[in-house]
């Protein structure tokens, strides 16, 4: 994932360098900026504007710029700087304030504004107006204070005459032959904006960015062509980050669906090539049975109470031709975990136990609050020690939530690793499904048929193993379980 708000960052850094566009020895600023300042000081004997505060520029912070630029005081390249004023509100929706809470992050927010009482409009002088391209800077209030705003009269609603500025908001007006989008840009850099934080004056819970202090902030200035040039080439930069980030939160939205209808899609089949080559499930199926009545007659399971066949009404989707419809417990069987006392636990040994918070999200988290018990115990217990490709799911969690229903593969018996109680483990007759199944118990379908028994208090859920073991899952024949896991290893994990 691209980190597109410092992409934005190192651009306006690049940009305020010199080193965005070619450099093309183009005529000075310095005569445009001699200009402005005449300009301004005609409009104030006018009385179109106010008279600013003037201040020395600030030079700490500064840095080498190309031989055609000028450094200069952000003052001297407006014909107005200035705070607005302390409004008297209505609620009479005609005359909106901009205020702090206008001013966003990511933009401005209009909507926020509240209203002028008409009656005080004789004290707000036109010049007060916000005008197309005015920059905006938060000027009081940790947290906000130096937060920088462009303003385009487009934005403001046709129905409102205009807006104008409160007293907490300085207005940054530029002269002409100066670009406001490429002053807008520079105060928003990273060194620009240093410097304006350090010129913040007041107590920790109250900065104020006072006005003769803005009007001294530096401005690295080219010449207006290569204004134009930076602007530009920062704008087609920015749209491309804005489609980018746009698809990233897309995709961030998308992609555990997208991981659902992957996952989905290859336990229904449609993901792989059916050969005849595999045989049929039923043949694996016979294998599996005979396999299970072994194990019993060995007494190395129990004889449980056969379930009834999965009829075609239960069946949530198609399967394949070769393919065949079972119940869990026909394919594995379940060992519950052992219920270990905290007085078990010993501080270290090579037999750890795995609780809840040990079986997350596709991993067995083995440094997530460990516990151990000694060689005594491990041998008392061995009947919950897990084995290669055992499948170890989470039997309770919050309530109507699906997502604690975590199964995990066992892809090492190194260390020895014991299952506590709710913790439960599936085991495969035939070890070689185990991959498949772990990507079966993931599917939403399956899921739904896995929470339909869930149990328990408003706060806390749980899945008993029986209700657990009814469970419908697809079984194709075991070369194309193989294919199915390596395909959606690969396509599932490009999606992180």
């Amino acid at each position: 994932m691209i980190d597109v708000i410092s992409a934005r960052k190192r651009i306006l850094e690049i940009a305020i360098h010199g080193n965005l566009v070619p450099n093309m020895n183009d005529e000075s600023s310095q005569e445009s900026v001699s200009n402005n300042i005449e300009t301004r000081a005609k409009l104030v004997k006018q009385k179109l504007t106010k008279e600013p505060k003037v201040k020395p520029m600030i030079t700490e912070g500064t840095f080498d710029i190309p031989n055609s630029w000028i450094w200069v005081s952000l003052g001297d390249l407006c014909i107005l700087l200035s705070r607005g004023k302390s409004p008297k509100y209505s609620d009479n929706e005609k005359y909106p304030v901009f205020a702090q809470k206008c001013n966003q992050p990511n933009g401005l927010a209009l909507e926020k504004a509240l209203f002028l009482d008409e009656t005080t409009l004789e004290k707000w002088p036109e010049y007060f107006r916000l005008r197309d391209k005015d920059i905006v800077i938060n000027s009081t209030g940790t947290g906000t204070v130096g937060r920088v705003g462009f303003y385009v009269s487009e934005a403001l609603s046709s129905k409102y005459p205009f807006i104008v500025p409160d007293s907490h908001v300085t207005v940054v007006r530029v002269g002409e032959n100066i670009m406001p989008e490429y002053v807008f840009y520079a105060l928003r850099s990273t060194s620009i904006q240093k410097i304006m934080f350090n010129q913040f004056r007041g107590s920790t819970n109250q900065k104020e960015f006072y006005i003769d202090s803005v009007y001294s902030i530096p401005i690295p200035l080219p010449p207006l062509a290569e204004q134009k040039r930076i602007v530009e080439r920062v704008e087609e930069i920015f749209r491309l980050l804005d489609t980018i980030d746009e698809a990233q939160e897309k995709y961030s939205a998308d992609a555990e669906s997208l991981k659902a209808k992957l996952i989905t899609a290859g336990i229904q089949g449609r993901l792989t090539e059916q050969l005849p080559s595999d045989g049929s499930a039923e043949e694996l199926y016979q294998q599996i049975q005979a396999e299970k009545q072994k194990l019993i007659k060995e007494g190395k399971i129990k004889k449980e109470k056969p379930l009834p066949p999965v009829s075609p009404e239960e069946v949530p989707f198609e399967i394949p031709e070769n393919w065949k419809w079972v119940r869990l417990n026909e394919i594995v069987s379940f060992i519950g975990g052992y219920a270990y006392k905290s007085s078990d636990f010993i501080e270290k040994s090579n037999n750890q136990v795995l609780r809840l918070g040990n079986v997350k999200n596709d991993e067995i988290r083995l440094s997530m609050k460990p516990v151990y018990i000694n060689d005594e115990l491990a041998n008392d217990t061995i009947a919950f020690r897990c084995r290669i490709n055992d499948i170890l799911i989470t039997m309770t969690g919050t309530r109507f939530k699906r997502d604690y229903f975590f199964s995990v593969r066992i892809l090492s018996e190194t260390p020895s690793l014991y299952i506590n109680q709710r913790v439960g483990c599936l085991r495969a007759f035939e070890s070689s499904m185990a991959h498949w199944l772990t990507w079966v118990l993931k599917s939403n379908p399956i899921l739904s048929d896995v929470f339909q028994y869930e149990t328990g208090s408003a706060n806390q859920g749980n899945l008993g193993s029986e209700n657990i073991l009814k469970v419908k899952v697809p079984l194709p024949p075991l070369a194309e379980q193989k294919r199915i896991a390596e395909v959606l290893e690969r396509v599932v994990g490009v999606l992180g």
